[in-house]
């Protein structure tokens, strides 16, 4: 087994471009589950959408940078498996659709494969996940009841980023294929959490993860296209949107299964790529036949684990069966001995009491110098909490230097409302001009906009902080003028 180094998971949404009037190429995720290990998932077809029947190793060149051999490519197995993340709209507009729902449900639930593994999300007021990532039929069928009284509301974006979230674990025992599939009427109430479709996309695209959404409509439009939102996410994950009625569900469960799968694994060796932790380019290039390379540029950090504890020493011998042990026990024996014959003989002298000292009353007292003002902060920030306990409520934090955030008694900025924080979970400070957030807790996470840092990373305006389950969004008022 090789020896690994480090650890990151990054994924990337599919570049899809045609090749003359036949082949079609597009690198849809890539998965860096290891420093030295580098996993993508390629996606080569021609013009019917049929996989290319041969990929050859000397066909797909890895960059990171600089060129990564390629120790690998081979179709995808059903052994490999696939991490189902699934939406169900449960709210009183897609309510017609709920039958067709349920029969879905269980199509996609019957058709797990032992490699596979499925979480299951519901959204309607809000959203909540029945069911985290397994392959127990039993537990997603009663994952998968709805609930007595439809919703009045639909948070379709806030679920989209929480399943976005979900597709991003890399879970000892998760396959690194993953997949989002929605049923919704792609209507959405959710404005108060102040999420834009943007913050969606961008999730979308972080995660890499295609999504296939069945538009649940009751409209007579519906039933033969997608919803103009729905449609869009699809597009942009390299998924699939079709309307509820357009086909039978068997008919496109199958169509949506063929399409996860219908992929090539490229194995690549990064033994030589740099691990400090600094984001840099990785871009895969695949050439056909047709004699024209295509290719696909995403972001990777490569972070090295933490070092190995050094191995735990012998056990010592004990000291008092050593000569030098012994002999240290009579010279204490001695020492107090003498000590309690010294105290003994002091204790019969005359105790002489001293006489008291007068000080003189017109001794000036010089009071200490008043302590120097503070000074200025070089940044002014809003801390508008767009989701948790305190939805809504607006944090005044002046930014000098550096700022700690969590529920601690220390934190300049006190968040005790939320268990899943950390004591001090996060750190801003001001530099270069720039804001930056750095992750200090121990445990745990902070996200910018959806996807967790793992080194410092600076913040723009209006950009989506997450610590536990509480949403920030960050204004910058005023940077400071020195």
């Amino acid at each position: 087994m090789k020896r690994r180094l480090g650890s990151v998971a990054v994924a990337a949404c599919l570049l899809g471009v045609s090749v003359f009037a036949r082949d079609q190429v597009s690198v849809q995720q890539i998965g860096v589950d290891r420093a030295q290990h580098i996993t993508v998932i390629v996606d080569v077809t021609d013009q019917d959408g049929t996989l290319v029947p041969r990929l050859d190793r000397e066909q797909v060149v890895v960059h990171a940078p600089g060129e990564v051999p390629t120790t690998s490519v081979r179709p995808f197995q059903s052994a490999d498996g696939v991490g189902y993340v699934v939406l169900v709209d449960v709210s009183q507009s897609a309510q017609g659709s709920q039958q067709s729902m349920k029969e879905a449900l269980e199509t996609m639930i019957g058709a797990l494969l032992p490699a596979d593994r499925m979480a299951l999300l519901q959204f309607g007021d809000g959203y909540t996940v029945r069911q985290e990532f397994t392959s127990d039929q039993d537990l997603l069928r009663k994952a998968a009841a709805f609930p007595e009284r439809a919703h009045g509301r639909t948070h379709l974006y806030s679920a989209l980023v929480k399943a976005a979230e979900l597709a991003r674990r890399r879970d000892s025992g998760l396959p690194l294929r993953r997949a989002i599939v929605i049923m919704s009427d792609g209507k959405n109430n959710d404005q108060d959490t102040g999420l834009m479709e943007e913050d969606v996309v961008r999730s979308l695209s972080a995660v890499g993860a295609p999504l296939y959404a069945i538009d649940a409509g009751r409209t007579v439009a519906s039933r033969v296209t997608c919803s103009s939102t729905l449609a869009r996410f699809a597009t942009v994950s390299n998924g699939v949107c079709e309307a509820m009625g357009s086909r039978s569900i068997g008919e496109m469960y199958t169509r949506m299964r063929a399409a996860v799968r219908r992929v090539y694994v490229v194995e690549a060796d990064c033994s030589g790529c740099i691990v400090d932790g600094v984001a840099r380019d990785l871009w895969v290039e695949v050439k056909l036949s047709s004699g024209t390379p295509r290719s696909s540029t995403h972001q990777v950090t490569l972070v090295s684990p933490p070092p190995q504890p050094p191995p735990a020493p012998p056990p010592p011998v004990s000291w008092w069966k050593r000569p030098a042990g012994i002999a240290a026990i009579v010279v204490g024996l001695l020492a107090l001995a003498g000590l309690a014959t010294w105290l003994m003989l002091r204790s019969r002298r005359p105790v002489v009491v001293p006489e008291p000292v007068q000080i003189p009353v017109d001794v000036p007292v010089v009071a200490p110098p008043p302590p120097p003002p503070p000074a200025p902060p070089k940044a002014l920030l809003e801390l508008v909490v767009m989701r948790g306990s305190n939805s809504g409520k607006v944090y005044q934090l002046p930014l000098r230097d550096r700022a700690t955030i969590g529920q601690g008694q220390l934190s300049d900025l006190r968040l005790d409302v939320d268990p899943d924080i950390a004591a001090s979970h996060c750190e801003l400070s001001w530099s270069d001009d720039r804001l930056i957030v750095r992750h200090v807790a121990p445990t745990g996470a902070t996200f910018v906009n959806g996807v967790p840092i793992r080194a410092p990373r600076p913040l723009e305006n209006h950009d989506v902080v997450r610590l536990g389950n509480t949403e920030m969004r960050v204004v910058i008022q005023r940077p400071s003028v020195t």
